[in-house]
C-alpha cells in the first residue's frame, strides 16, 4: 500500500493483541498517522480499565512511534460536509468516527479500519 494512512482505534487495539489482519495492515502501509480522536479513545479505554497504569504505558509507548494528526479548520470543515451528507442520506455513525473520517478525507489519507460504517462516507478511502 502506498501513500499516507490514518488508523482507527480498532486497528490499533487488534495490532496490540497480535491480530494477523491488523499486523498485515501495518506491515503493508508505509506512512501511518494517528488522529487525535483515536488518541482520546485509547486514553479513555486505559482510564476506564482495571489496569489503568499498564494500559496508559502501553498506549503512550505505542503512540510515541507515530505522528498525531490534530483537528484543524480543514478537518472541521470536512466534518460539517460529511455530517450534512450523511444526515441527508439518513445515515448515522458514531460522532468520534465522523471526526476520524473527516481527518482522513481532509488530509487525503486512506483510513485503516475494521468498521464497515466508514464505507458509507462518500469519497473516503478505507482498507481493512
Amino acid at each position: 500500500m502506498n501513500g499516507k494512512y490514518l488508523t482507527d482505534t480498532n486497528v490499533i487495539i487488534k495490532l496490540l493483541k497480535s491480530d494477523k489482519q491488523a499486523i498485515r495492515l501495518f506491515d503493508d502501509a508505509n506512512r501511518i498517522y494517528i488522529p487525535v480522536t483515536v488518541v482520546g479513545e485509547l486514553f479513555y479505554g486505559a482510564q476506564n480499565s482495571s489496569r489503568k497504569e499498564e494500559n496508559m504505558s502501553i498506549f503512550t509507548d505505542f503512540l510515541s512511534n507515530y505522528a498525531i494528526v490534530n483537528i484543524d479548520t480543514s478537518v472541521a470543515n470536512m466534518y460539517g460536509e460529511i455530517k450534512v451528507q450523511l444526515k441527508k442520506d439518513g445515515i448515522t455513525i458514531p460522532e468520534n468516527d465522523l471526526w476520524i473520517a473527516a481527518t482522513a478525507k481532509a488530509k487525503q489519507y486512506t483510513l485503516m479500519s475494521f468498521d464497515s460504517h466508514f464505507n458509507k462516507v462518500y469519497g473516503l478511502q478505507v482498507v481493512s
